[in-house]
């Protein structure tokens, strides 16, 4: 049976809950028993793959084939793609440059440079035998499992290395993939061995929130606009702006947590920075949250902190947002 005819692919398997594209494509390649290179160039000659991000891309010729080939709609196999949270995480998906809340690879010559493929232990165990890989883990938002309650790891924590889990067979010309998407493919330690501790409670509530939020389309509503005015948020907390860091200390001293400046440029985007320093600034903005918009505005009159630092970001903040802002001046 050819691989570009009209039929099903001779063995195939379907997405899983909140797979990635690329996992699935990849756990798709294992059951014919082929690399994964010599698969895509006989599936998809004209397009390179794994030295570009295939999850963010959403090539339509990949989703697409993929659905007809093992028998599922068109709609179903785009939901593999990060690109399918467009109109609920964001506005407009992007494919080139940075995004907002889609964490970069760094891909260099087929490798990461970057950590950001993040995953959760405890899932990859109960998977058992064929452990994937979810979308939710590639958010910048996401740093604890909204179904396990544990905090989310970016990295091996043997040989610190990214997620790389298409490389399970490079250096290995006449030889197929021998572990489960699992392993680390730089030193082999089975990330799905790995403890990793619970989260705050009030800090799991929202994440499980969150993962609802995108799981779930809400027809004419803009989900989008919550989404932009908690990234708004997140950016006022990791940003390295002198008018912002008065700012920064209060919400820290109120959250309970000692203040803490992430590493990074002078904007330190939220997607650019390590789970770790990520799960400080969540932490800080689940604080504010919970009395909505109440804590903002106050932590904004107590800092006298200008609001053309609070309202400037590169993306349009919702109507709502700005008003519930200038009332700080009025109030």
């Amino acid at each position: 049976m050819s691989f570009d005819s009209g039929d099903r692919w001779p063995a195939f398997v379907l997405p899983k809950e909140d797979e990635l594209l690329s996992s699935w494509l990849l756990r798709n390649i294992h059951a014919h028993h082929m690399k994964a290179h010599s698969f895509c160039k006989i599936v998809w000659p004209s397009l390179a793959f794994w030295n570009r991000d295939l999850d963010r891309m959403a090539h339509p010729q990949v989703w697409q084939l993929m659905a007809r080939k093992v028998g599922i709609s068109a709609a179903r196999s785009y939901q593999t793609t990060l690109a399918s949270y467009e109109g609920l995480l964001f506005k407009r998906a992007f494919f080139k440059g940075a995004a907002s809340w889609i964490l970069p690879l760094g891909i260099y010559h087929r490798t990461y440079t970057h950590y950001g493929m993040q995953f959760c232990p405890s899932c990859l165990r109960r998977d058992g035998i064929t452990p994937y890989y979810r979308r939710w883990w590639r958010l910048a938002l996401a740093v604890g499992c909204p179904k396990c309650g544990c905090w989310l790891l970016d990295a091996c924590p043997f040989c610190e290395r990214p997620v790389m889990f298409h490389r399970g067979e490079i250096g290995r010309k006449n030889e197929l993939a021998a572990y489960p998407l699992s392993c680390c493919t730089s030193c082999y330690t089975d990330l799905a061995d790995l403890q990793s501790e619970q989260l705050p409670a009030q800090l799991l509530s929202h994440q499980q929130q969150w993962y609802q939020r995108l799981a779930v389309s809400t027809e004419g509503q803009c989900q989008y606009e919550y989404f932009d005015v908690l990234h708004q948020v997140l950016m006022l907390l990791s940003s390295k702006r002198p008018s912002l860091q008065r700012f920064q200390r209060a919400v820290a001293e109120n959250a309970g947590v000692a203040f803490y400046q992430p590493s990074g440029g002078f904007e330190n985007r939220i997607e650019a920075l390590r789970v770790d320093d990520r799960r400080r600034i969540v932490g800080q903005a689940v604080w504010l949250l919970d009395e909505w918009p109440f804590r903002l505005q106050e932590v904004i009159r107590s800092t006298n902190t200008r609001l053309s630092a609070i309202l400037s970001e590169r993306h349009h903040l919702p109507a709502a947002f700005v008003a519930e802002m200038l009332s700080v001046q009025t109030g």
